[in-house]
């Protein structure tokens, strides 16, 4: 008789009733708790199973949408794309679990999981869909950079080339007479946008300044003190498709009693892109970014003494 590896897994699932003040507080509580293992689920909370052949080894055949594959410390669903361009969903992971991904492929050594070369990871499947949608329509003519729009006394004899990355963009231009900040001064702002939605973990445009890695060799202007402290408290509120910009802009204008109507309902719509329930005012929400800001305030405050 022949001998099969059968592979069996099961689902658990437990619904908690907490009392708290907003649906991210009470996630908080929950979260909290389970990390100090207060809930353990058990049989008890046995939901489903499911029972199959196990194979240790992945297949890159299995990269089609609505795929349940194995990635490093559990699984995820392939929602949307292929290999080259992929949006996931964690299966069982409560934060962020929602991942855009670059090369998505068995993993080189092991071959038992899947892996890629970057990711970037969202709460909201509305936030992870916007941004998928705007690499994959871009993703297709990124590679066929058109060098008459960098400069004709550069590059008139080059006509088109193509990359397969930024970086070899760069090689390919800088001498000694120019540098990274001389090519991108020479780029069209179509072209900025183009790197900073493709190449998203070593690229970003901030009120139209581009940055590019970590030196930030484009700008020198650092990113203001103020906009990374909205932007803390945003994520602490888990309200992360609320633009900081924003917030910084109807605070001023909180301040002068001139709020803008169109700001105001700009930002309740994106905090409802989080919180389809939410029906607070404007006027509180600058009132919990203003306590936040009051607080780290007192905290650096004591820290200095």
């Amino acid at each position: 008789m022949s001998k099969f590896q059968i592979e069996i897994e099961e689902i658990l699932q437990r619904v908690e009733e907490v009392e708290a003040e907003s649906l991210e507080e009470a996630l908080d509580i929950v979260d909290e708790k389970y990390d100090n293992q207060d809930i353990v689920l058990d049989y008890e909370d046995f939901k489903s199973h499911e029972i199959r052949e196990y194979s240790s080894m992945v297949k890159p055949e299995q990269i089609k949408k609505d795929a349940i594959i194995d990635i490093n410390y559990g699984q995820a669903i392939i929602l949307e794309g292929d290999k080259n361009l992929a949006l996931l969903k964690q299966i069982g992971k409560e934060a962020e679990p929602y991942i855009i991904v670059r090369n998505l492929r068995p993993h080189f050594k092991y071959g038992t999981y899947f892996e890629w070369d970057s990711g970037s990871y969202y709460d909201s499947i509305v936030e992870a869909s916007k941004e998928y949608e705007k690499r994959a329509n871009i993703n297709n003519h990124f590679n066929d950079i058109d060098f008459s729009k960098l400069g004709e006394k550069t590059l008139e004899n080059y006509g088109i080339a193509k990359f397969e990355n930024v970086d070899e963009i760069f090689n390919f231009l800088i001498d000694d007479e120019m540098n990274k900040e001389d090519i991108v001064n020479m780029l069209s702002s179509e072209m900025k946008e183009e790197i900073v939605s493709s190449y998203i973990d070593t690229a970003r445009m901030e009120r139209g300044e581009f940055f590019y890695n970590n030196d930030m060799c484009f700008v020198e202007e650092s990113i203001n003190e103020e906009l990374l402290k909205i932007d803390n408290i945003l994520q602490e509120l888990k309200m992360t498709n609320v633009n900081p910009y924003e917030v910084i802009e109807i605070l001023e204008q909180s301040e002068s009693e001139e709020i803008d109507p169109n700001l105001e309902n700009k930002i309740l719509n994106d905090i409802r892109l989080s919180f389809p329930n939410y029906n607070s005012t404007v006027e509180n929400f600058i009132k919990r970014i203003q306590e936040k800001l009051e607080e780290i305030q007192e905290e650096e405050e004591e820290n200095q003494v």
